[in-house]
């Protein structure tokens, strides 16, 4: 799992994970693999335990036009995956676990990686 490649379609915003090394199409068009980057200032996400879980929050706006697409938790063993949509809050509960590392999407600038 900690090789998983993560594709959006940019027609119709839907999004695949896939392993390394497969052919992704969508819509007609060949899809090419997000490459993660460190988090900047403006996409810098806050992470605070509560009991078992933790609460993943960022302050970025969550406009049709600009908002975070995804956030998962990947690890040795699974995936969490979860779908935010525009005009809700981007934050996210995710399972407590050792290592990984989350991954999360912005519509505009593409997809940001945080260790654990």
């Amino acid at each position: 799992m900690n090789k998983i490649r993560f594709y959006v379609c940019p027609t119709c915003g839907a999004v695949v994970q896939a392993e390394p090394n497969v052919s992704v199409s969508c819509c007609g068009k060949q899809l090419e693999a997000l490459k993660a980057q460190p988090a900047d200032e403006a996409h810098k996400i806050s992470l605070c335990e509560v009991e078992d879980e933790r609460y993943f929050t960022l302050t970025h706006g969550m406009t049709k036009e600009h908002f975070i697409a995804f956030v998962a938790y990947v690890r040795f063993d699974y995936v969490y995956f979860v779908r935010l949509y525009p005009e809700q809050d981007a934050a996210v509960r995710l399972p407590k676990g050792v290592g990984g590392s989350i991954y999360y999407c912005c519509s505009r600038h593409g997809l940001f990686e945080h260790r654990l």
